[in-house]
């Protein structure tokens, strides 16, 4: 049996395009907040912690 250890590449791989869904979420919500005052906040609070989830 071997153990498996994903490198740095397959790791960046991941949340690379976990963030990429999170941004492709996020700015859907911007359009349908100008309607709906609570998408507006919801955008803003993601967009507000996107740098901590990058760090």
């Amino acid at each position: 049996m071997t153990n498996y250890k994903p490198t740095l590449q397959e790791c960046a791989m991941r949340y690379g395009t976990g963030m990429g869904l999170l941004w492709a979420f996020k700015f859907m919500l911007f359009p349908l907040g100008l309607r709906i005052p609570f998408l507006q906040l919801l955008f803003i609070v993601l967009t507000i912690g996107v740098p901590f989830l990058g760090y």
